[in-house]
């Protein structure tokens, strides 16, 4: 089994334990989707966050939707460690582990969710087709997977020597000494196409052109942000997925050559 880079960077906790908190705090394609996708779930339904670095999440889906039953799991262990510290507000239940969740070591691998959740972490490390595999794994039949991932109608880039981002939140100029994520930018139909093995039920896909991190070095000046729900049919699914994708028209004929 593929192993995904272990990040050790103190500034993911540092971070996080501050940023994406509450519901405002998160992109507007990550509410759209949320708002599609949860608004009828219930408050006991059973959430994983996957890459939940501080557990923000938790917090802002409390917040919104008054989900209870959250779970998290991130590669970086100082981060999960400040997490299972933290206070959380009454009524959260709240649970953290520690993990790659490629790996079969994975405990959290032993359950499953109604929604499983992963922003940023399918496109911020060495396998992002296996991480979607995974996290789909673990969403219940008639339950949803949202994903975060980095789009184009080029040839997508999965080489951390060539596309990557240094991982420094600070106002610090010399990156030198900072870690660094592999920053992955699929295009968009092999995105559609590692979806579409899943055998979905349902997909819905939301999202817009924007310009990467300024503490990225990839090919590419413009992406396309993007996030999906992908619904888990209840019995084996023998047809074709309904596809609803609100995103730019241009990101199926644009090139720049």
């Amino acid at each position: 089994m593929p192993q995904n880079i272990e990040y050790k960077s103190s500034e993911i906790k540092d971070f996080y334990s501050t940023q994406r908190t509450a519901w405002k705090q998160f992109y507007p394609s990550e509410r759209k989707v949320f708002e599609r996708t949860l608004e009828g779930f219930g408050a006991d339904a059973k959430v994983l966050d996957v890459g939940c670095a501080a557990g923000g999440l938790g917090r802002a889906l409390h917040q919104r939707f008054q989900i209870s039953d959250y779970t998290g799991i991130d590669i970086n262990k100082e981060v999960i460690e400040f997490a299972k510290s933290a206070p959380f507000p009454d009524g959260l239940n709240a649970r953290f582990e520690h993990g790659d969740i490629i790996s079969d070591d994975c405990e959290i691998g032993k359950s499953q969710y109604d929604a499983t959740i992963a922003l940023g972490c399918a496109d911020w490390n060495l396998h992002p087709e296996a991480i979607v595999n995974s996290c789909w794994n673990l969403v219940k039949p008639g339950g949803q997977l949202i994903i975060s991932l980095r789009l184009t109608p080029e040839a997508g880039v999965n080489d951390i020597s060539r596309s990557y981002q240094y991982i420094n939140f600070s106002e610090d100029k010399d990156v030198s000494s900072k870690e660094i994520a592999n920053y992955v930018i699929l295009n968009i139909a092999q995105a559609l196409k590692i979806i579409e093995k899943l055998q979905p039920s349902e997909v819905y896909g939301y999202g817009y052109w924007g310009s990467p991190s300024t503490t990225a070095v990839t090919l590419y000046d413009q992406i396309v942000f993007g996030v999906f729900s992908i619904s888990k049919p209840i019995a084996e699914n023998t047809s074709s997925a309904s596809c609803l994708l609100e995103l730019p028209l241009d990101l199926f004929t644009r090139t720049d050559s």
